[in-house]
């Protein structure tokens, strides 16, 4: 587990795997499951701010959120047949796969930073 070329090849792998994920699912979902949660979030607590602490309203807020979640499902549909087009599936699956490939490597090197602080130094 000491060799460098494992590290390497695992990395590379996983590369690989989120840039297949990524243009499979494409920019769009990508980020649209990011903004449609956040949102979802949002919303549901301010909707909840205005309703009194009780189990109705925790009840209420949780199912605010997945109305809102379902409205913003409905919506991304509709706009899933317009990047079905021929050109702009194969933007968005490109784009997709960049951002996947970026988001991966972007973790990869976090948790090798808190890992291995000293990797660099120690290998020769």
């Amino acid at each position: 587990m000491n060799n460098p070329l494992f590290l390497d090849a695992l990395l590379c792998a996983a590369v690989i795997a989120a840039g297949i994920a990524g243009y499979k699912r494409g920019l769009l979902k990508a980020v649209w499951t990011i903004l449609a949660t956040a949102a979802s979030i949002f919303l549901a607590a301010v909707i909840q701010r205005h309703l009194p602490i009780t189990i109705t309203g925790l009840l209420s807020s949780v199912i605010s959120f997945v109305v809102i979640r379902i409205l913003f499902s409905v919506a991304y549909g509709v706009l899933d047949l317009f990047f079905h087009l021929p050109v702009i599936k194969q933007t968005n699956g490109l784009a997709g796969a960049v951002i996947y490939i970026l988001g991966v490597i972007v973790i990869a090197y976090i948790i090798l930073s808190f890992a291995a602080p000293d990797l660099g130094a120690t290998i020769e």
